[in-house]
């Protein structure tokens, strides 16, 4: 996959949410393209060629960022793109824990809402899309 290691794709369709991680991940130095429907994200992807992709859980129109991550793991181009899933909640409908359910779909990382910068950019470097020493770590300030 020939991607840009700076870029990320957010699906979210929380104006705030997206408004935050644009915020943080611009400031760092990402190029970022922000959607709202996991349909906008699939037809995105080709063109954008992100290095990761962070969605939300539940999306637009009864869309779930569960399934767009299922989706992009059958696409051979972004296969091994890194996948960060993020929720407000900690159960999906049947019960089952978000964390786990977002690993069977594929996801690489899990974040529950409210999102602190710190906890955003301690996961981007446990992935690898960060790093410590480059200074773009933000101040515990700030959730959403």
């Amino acid at each position: 996959m020939d991607t840009s290691p700076r870029r990320i794709l957010i699906v979210e369709d929380s104006l705030v949410v997206a408004r935050f991680l644009e915020h943080y991940l611009t400031k760092a130095g990402f190029e970022l393209r922000i959607v709202e429907s996991s349909q906008q994200a699939l037809e995105l992807l080709p063109e954008f060629r992100p290095r990761a992709m962070i969605t939300d859980v539940v999306l637009c129109a009864g869309q779930s960022g569960l399934e767009l991550c299922r989706q992009v793991r059958q696409l051979a181009d972004f296969d091994d793109m890194t996948i960060i899933v993020m929720t407000s909640h900690s159960f999906d409908d049947e019960g089952e824990a978000t964390a786990e359910t977002a690993e069977q779909a594929g996801a690489n990382a899990f974040l529950t809402k409210p999102i602190s910068p710190v906890d955003l950019f301690r996961t981007l470097e446990r992935l690898g899309l960060a790093s410590k020493s480059s200074g773009t770590r933000p101040s515990p300030r700030g959730l959403v």
